[in-house]
């Protein structure tokens, strides 16, 4: 849901709000996914190495957080972060689900 979240603040007119061009509104778009890519093989690694009950666990609160923090944003900077350290978080949690699942 959180890859949407963008979109559908932008559905509801988040762009003229906050007077998001389309070049902006691209770049929001793939920070998200850029973290992802650089961050997956990172938090792999990490769940590996440290526990990865509690990884999951902090990565889906500040998942959560996040993801409220999406509606709340002022300002085009603040939405940038938030799209790039959500891309962070799930980059760290899917892969420690597949890890988790695989040595259950």
């Amino acid at each position: 849901l959180d890859r949407a979240n963008y979109g559908f603040a932008a559905a509801s007119n988040i762009e003229q709000d906050l007077n998001i061009s389309k070049s902006t509104s691209s770049l929001i778009g793939a920070l998200f996914f850029l973290a992802y890519f650089f961050f997956q093989v990172p938090g792999s690694i990490y769940a590996v190495k440290r526990s990865v009950k509690k990884l999951i666990f902090i990565c889906l609160l500040l998942w959560g957080l996040c993801a409220t923090a999406t509606g709340l944003v002022s300002n085009i900077p603040m939405l940038m972060v938030i799209r790039f350290i959500l891309g962070i978080v799930e980059a760290a949690v899917m892969p420690s689900m597949l890890i988790y699942i695989s040595t259950w």
